[in-house]
């Protein structure tokens, strides 16, 4: 269900308004309201139900829960859309004071609003790798 993956690996479930914080956050809060059965919504093993962006902004829910303070993430944007990507950014966004947030991308649109980027290319001379 969307609350069994949002409090997957807790030691103790969260309160209840922590998980509406949570999909708050990430804007998926009416969303989930509107699925059938809201939060004990089953959710197939092949993640089929949910966009490629809810499953990306559940994630980032998933570990909002467990109030990091810091959070790392590889291509949060991957396979989405540049709309999606805009509200995963949005999402990242919110998190601005709450947490620090180290994204690694190959895409520029996600990237869009950070207080730093560093460029791993042109900080390496962007050298090719030797053949064997």
């Amino acid at each position: 269900t969307i609350l069994e993956n949002l409090t997957y690996g807790l030691s103790r479930p969260p309160a209840a308004e922590a998980v509406l914080r949570a999909l708050r956050t990430v804007r998926l809060d009416d969303f989930v309201a509107s699925l059938p059965g809201g939060l004990d919504y089953e959710i197939h093993e092949d993640g089929s139900g949910l966009s490629s962006g809810q499953k990306q902004r559940l994630t980032i829910a998933r570990a909002f829960l467990r109030q990091p303070r810091l959070l790392v993430l590889d291509e949060p944007s991957a396979n989405l859309d540049e709309a999606t990507e805009a509200a995963v950014v949005d999402t990242l966004r919110a998190l601005k004071g709450v947490c620090t947030v180290i994204i690694v991308s190959h895409r520029p649109g996600i990237l869009r609003g950070v207080d730093h980027a560093f460029d791993m290319a042109a900080a390496c001379g962007d050298v090719p790798p030797e053949t064997p």
